[in-house]
């Protein structure tokens, strides 16, 4: 064994367990010849190398090393090398650090690096990659949830996406408000850890949608204005969202129904055979749709498309500048304060009006004495007499009226007898009112040609009554009724029974018709 004098150590300043601190270490040991063996760093730390020199002043900062000759001493010998010559610590023998041993450690220890810094870029550029994705955002408004994730997944293997975490953090790339809720709610619930699989069935379970909207607005969509190719490609489009596995042949039907008939009629079913040829035979036909006289359709069914989960904010809380607001517009504060105010303000405008022409009625008021008015209501004073025309129902006349200004006079016009009179109006026993035409007239004349002697005395005795042959009427209400049955009749009775009779029909003789033409009236 050859004699050494020295060896060099090497110490390097290597954190704690808990971090906070510094460790002085001895990583390895090189002989006199150049050969350098390592420390393992369970037996690294300075501490248990009583027998070597330390070097704490000459290393202040974490990781820094320093190689240090110390002279051979025989504790240090029977330490470090043992009888066969071999470099070793305690029981344990050093293994010596040689060019390949040390290349094949940095190779490891580059690949690493280089497969840690990938996925950290890989991590950093998720958002740019999914810029390169071949789909579109998701919203509510999608049509089939799961085929939305089938291609979604086709996309993420398509740029090696392959882990579960990765995809999951781009899946968030592609939701839009509504659904991102949902996201961050399963990021508390299940977390960024649980299985792709997990959240492909969740996604799918809460946004499938079991109902017909998306069918029927599917099939109802209808050219409305526009291009002819852009709605039969976006018809080609939701009718795909709807069922992807639909035959060439039936979505060229439902396309073309969709199209005006003067633009329907002109293609030949028989040639098309993929949805590109209706496209060709569309385009040969788009100048039709710059003529004024081009008719065009109506979507029969927009509910879906309008309505499906999307909140429209209150047009008159925007219109205010009162913020924004999402609740229905026939239900907002402002707007129903809005209307009360315009209602009040026609009412208060119409006020205005009436009285404007009241003061205008006024100034041509006859220059007459005030005089008082008796109505239903009481007396009222009024302000004078104006000669106005009126017009009720199809007779208008010029007539004299008086002006009552009061503030409790309820009714804005009375109709007393003489104008009932001059517009020959009725009433019936509906209360309803009505007026008498000229036809009316002719068929049912009142001629009046009453006596003065149609007085009947019931105090008296009946050889004293008058006979009313004088009177000469022709009348429509009470034609059939025979006048004998309206004679006193009381020969049959005694002169007693006769002064009670007439005692009784004098006491409530106003309760009692005195002739016929009473009855009816």
């Amino acid at each position: 064994m050859e004699k050494m004098d020295k060896l060099q150590f090497e110490f390097s300043a290597k954190p704690s367990s808990d971090g906070k601190s510094n460790i002085l270490c001895i990583t390895s040991i090189t002989t006199q010849n150049d050969k350098t063996f390592n420390f393992p760093l369970d037996l690294q730390p300075a501490i248990l190398h009583k027998e070597v020199e330390k070097t704490e002043n000459a290393i202040k900062k974490r990781y820094q090393t320093r190689k240090v000759w110390i002279n051979m001493t025989q504790e240090i010998q029977d330490t470090y090398i043992d009888d066969s010559g071999n470099m070793q610590f305690g029981d344990y023998i050093l293994e010596e650090k040689t060019e390949t041993k040390e290349l094949e450690e940095e190779d490891t220890l580059t690949q690493l690096l280089k497969k840690l810094v990938e996925r950290d870029s890989g991590k950093q550029n998720l958002k740019s990659l999914s810029e390169k994705f071949m789909i579109e955002q998701y919203t509510c408004k999608k049509a089939n949830a799961n085929q939305w994730m089938e291609a979604f997944e086709k996309e993420c293997e398509r740029f090696s996406i392959t882990e579960d975490e990765r995809k999951i953090e781009m899946l968030r790339y592609f939701l839009d408000k509504a659904t991102l809720d949902w996201y961050n709610s399963m990021m508390i619930k299940v977390t960024i850890k649980a299985e792709w699989i997990t959240w492909k069935s969740k996604f799918c379970e809460t946004y499938v949608n079991k109902g017909w909207n998306p069918v029927m607005y599917a099939l109802t969509f209808k050219y409305i204005e526009g291009s002819l190719v852009d709605y039969a490609v976006k018809k080609e489009r939701i009718m795909l969202e709807v069922r992807k596995t639909i035959d060439s042949g039936t979505l060229i039907d439902i396309i073309a129904v969709g199209l005006p008939n003067n633009v329907l009629h002109k293609i030949d079913r028989e040639s098309l055979k993929e949805t590109e040829d209706l496209f060709n035979e569309l385009n040969k036909y788009e100048y039709l749709t710059k003529n004024k006289n081009f008719k065009r359709g109506k979507n029969t069914n927009t509910e879906y498309e309008e309505t499906a989960n999307v909140k429209e904010p209150c047009k008159t809380c925007k219109r205010l500048n009162k913020g924004t607001r999402f609740h229905p517009e026939e239900k907002c504060w402002f707007k129903i304060k809005a209307d009360e105010k315009q209602k009040n303000s026609s009412i208060r405008q119409k006020r205005l009006e009436y009285t404007i022409q009241l003061i205008k009625l006024k100034k041509n008021i006859y220059n007459v004495n005030n005089t008082n008015l008796l109505t239903i209501n009481g007396v009222k004073k009024t302000k004078g007499m104006i000669n106005i025309k009126i017009k009720i129902f199809d007779i208008e006349k010029k007539m004299d009226v008086y002006i009552v200004d009061e503030e409790n006079f309820k009714n804005e016009f009375l109709i007393g007898l003489d104008i009932i009179k001059q517009f020959k109006l009725t009433q019936n026993e509906d209360l309803k009112i009505s007026q008498q035409t000229l036809e009316n007239q002719e068929k049912t004349e009142i001629v009046e040609e009453i006596s003065t002697e149609n007085k009947t005395n019931f105090g008296l005795p009946e050889n004293n009554y008058k006979k009313n042959d004088s009177i000469k009427q022709s009348i429509n209400f009470n034609k059939h009724i025979d006048k004998n049955n309206f004679e006193i009749k009381m020969n049959h009775l005694d002169l007693e029974k006769k002064a009670k009779i007439n005692k009784l029909l004098d006491k409530y003789k106003s309760v009692f018709a005195k002739d016929k033409y009473d009855i009816g009236t």
